[in-house]
């Protein structure tokens, strides 16, 4: 995190006599505040990425996306809010700028969503308990929204990494799997995710952000495998079939791997071949 100053000069009598009792304010200089501001992605708060989710796709005009920003990040009164320089929002802004500009969020900020009466659950920070179709459908869906920015897409995406808690072994027994989700059902998901559309459209929009930055970090993590954008013509999909035999199992044993162990075998896959060519 990182701490700016803010300025503003007290306006009425009441506020003024206040502050110089507390001795909080000389009468030739401005009063200064104190906030604290993130300096990554990975730094911010459920509700910072909610603001910057509704700043970036519900607000039209770039003035009211500066203002609004500002307001959900220092978190002031809007009475003090509207006392504060000039200069100080726009350095604000410009600090917001710079730090928010390339998403790498890696956590699960969002751990919980409410879809009408009902609560979903996500993935774990970095996709740790993410299966190897749920990334499958989850990139999917990001790719097609990202292309023509239809909702459709990104409900199913919603409706993808978010689901309902399961009847599942607690966390302390020996065959816990780390996913206290149901498990994806790729035949029920589009019914499921006609059911996404009620969660807030502010919420859907964060969960896009975040997974965009997931998806930065495995891009990150496994260079390799992301350099050429997907694997090969037949997409994920011929990865499933490839991968399928000895090692991994049938088709669906592919599917319900971890991201991880299938991204890692990908990579070290593609730096052997690479060194014998």
């Amino acid at each position: 995190m990182i701490q700016v100053t803010l300025h503003y000069w007290p306006l009425n009598f009441f506020e003024r006599l206040r502050l110089l009792r507390q001795k909080g304010w000389q009468r030739s200089r401005p009063v200064m505040l104190r906030r604290e501001l993130p300096r990554s992605w990975d730094e911010l708060t459920p509700r910072q990425l909610r603001a910057l989710a509704k700043a970036n796709f519900l607000l039209q005009s770039r003035s009211a996306r500066q203002l609004y920003l500002c307001h959900a990040f220092l978190q002031l009164p809007f009475w003090l809010f509207l006392r504060i320089s000039r200069r100080d929002l726009l350095d604000i802004y410009r600090h917001l700028s710079d730090c928010m500009g390339e998403n790498n969020l890696s956590r699960t900020l969002l751990h919980t969503v409410h879809c009408g009466s009902n609560t979903w659950y996500g993935p774990q920070d970095h996709g740790r308990n993410m299966r190897f179709l749920e990334f499958i459908k989850a990139d999917t869906a990001y790719a097609s929204f990202l292309a023509n920015h239809d909702t459709v897409h990104l409900n199913t995406l919603v409706a993808t990494l978010y689901r309902p808690a399961c009847n599942a072994q607690p966390r302390t027994a020996p065959g816990y799997n780390g996913d206290t989700r149901v498990p994806l059902n790729e035949y029920h998901l589009s019914t499921r995710a006609l059911l996404a559309a009620k969660v807030p459209l502010v919420d859907r929009y964060a969960i896009l952000l975040q997974y965009a930055g997931l998806r930065q970090y495995l891009q990150l993590r496994y260079p390799q495998t992301f350099s050429g954008g997907k694997p090969s013509r037949f997409g994920w999909a011929g990865v499933i079939v490839s991968l399928a035999g000895e090692k991994f199992g049938d088709d669906d044993a592919v599917a319900g791997k971890n991201i991880h162990a299938i991204l890692t075998h990908l990579e070290m896959s593609l730096e052997l071949s690479r060194k014998d060519t």
